[in-house]
């Protein structure tokens, strides 16, 4: 059986709870894109427990 090599990249993913800030940046980058074409205002948890808002305004 050849089947190692799809188990080990499947396992290649390291599931480790770093890089807080740099998933918080790619979030709010993600939420600021989706909210220009929206325009609606967005409100997410950010790192911390502090609730942002995220509106046209705000981006502009």
């Amino acid at each position: 059986m050849t089947s190692t090599p799809k188990n080990v990249e499947q396992g290649r993913r390291p599931r480790r709870r770093i890089g807080r800030h740099v998933k918080s940046q790619r979030t709010d980058g993600r939420i600021r894109r989706l909210a220009v074409p929206f325009g609606v205002a967005i409100s997410y948890v950010d790192e911390g427990g502090v609730r942002r808002q995220v509106s046209d305004q705000n981006l502009r």
